[in-house]
């Protein structure tokens, strides 16, 4: 099924989870779905290849993080924790070093999937260089560490 050819897709989309989609949908129309133009989508899409856990979904991820809204943004970030990837270290690094006080969430985020998948010892480094929003984000996300289930 196309994502794009299904008449009434985005009601089925909106309506229904994103675990669901991760087993309905071929992982192409996933990656082809982070491009649709409702942000419910997107962050729906990116969700469903989390729980797919497919690295081919890495780097189409990492190319939708720059720009992003908050609602794909933050699901993005996610997705590449539940991945596991390494090649989203330096990404989900970048996305804890934005200084963003509006959505500090989204760093905490990241910080939190870096633990997830083993990059402890990037995030200390984290500790020794960044500035104060982004330390206090590492800070945190490193006291939540014994609680992560490391992979």
């Amino acid at each position: 099924m196309n994502i794009f050819d299904a008449k009434d897709f985005e009601t089925q989309w909106l309506t229904g989870g994103a675990r669901g989609a991760a087993g309905m949908f071929s992982l192409e129309t996933l990656i082809a779905a982070l491009d649709h133009p409702q942000d419910d989508v997107r962050w729906r899409a990116a969700v469903a290849l989390g729980w797919r856990g497919e690295p081919q979904a890495v780097g189409p991820l990492i190319a939708r993080l720059d720009g992003a809204r908050y609602e794909v943004k933050i699901n993005i970030v996610w997705a590449l924790g539940q991945i596991g990837d390494r090649q989203a270290v330096d990404p989900l690094l970048a996305v804890v070093q934005e200084e963003n006080r509006r959505d500090p969430d989204i760093a905490y985020m990241a910080a939190l999937a870096l633990l997830r998948f083993g990059a402890l010892e990037a995030l200390r480094r984290e500790l020794e260089t960044a500035h104060e929003a982004a330390f206090r984000v590492a800070h945190a996300a490193l006291a939540s560490a014994e609680h992560l289930e490391a992979r």
